[in-house]
């Protein structure tokens, strides 16, 4: 579990389904409604913003988290971006969430649909990353 430094909420993986999200006032996931009980302050648990610099992590994943925090960032809708790669939203719903390896032409696709090159891409969610750690 970790907190976002300006605002203190919790960031956590659904053991269930894996989205990452924030902890919930109902304690239960926003995708599956699992509960989320079982973290309590302190527990440990699989955060993308501390294991994404990890080895432990599938390079799929911290691809797919890499795209979508962009994504976000630039307030795109999954569609929207997906219509600019030329790829189906439902294809990029599976690259975000780390289920498909992409292959590097998809990554020029994407990096090229929000205005960036495939290694700016890698180096600004890597800064991001240690901005939301405090490292």
């Amino acid at each position: 579990m970790h907190s976002f430094p300006k605002t203190g909420r919790e960031v956590l993986r659904c053991p269930s389904c894996e989205l990452v999200q924030f902890l919930t006032k109902s304690g239960c996931c926003q995708r599956c409604r699992q509960p989320l009980s079982s973290y309590a302050p302190g527990a440990t648990t699989t955060s993308i913003l501390t294991a994404t610099m990890s080895d432990t992590v599938p390079l799929a994943k911290r691809v797919g988290e890499a795209i979508r925090i962009l994504r976000n960032e630039r307030k795109m809708s999954q569609q929207r971006l997906a219509d600019s790669m030329g790829t189906a939203r439902s294809y990029l719903s599976k690259l975000e969430r780390g289920l498909i390896d992409p292959s590097l032409s998809t990554l020029e696709r994407a990096a090229r649909a929000l205005r960036l090159d495939v290694p700016e891409v890698f180096l600004r969610v890597r800064n991001r990353i240690l901005e939301l750690v405090g490292e």
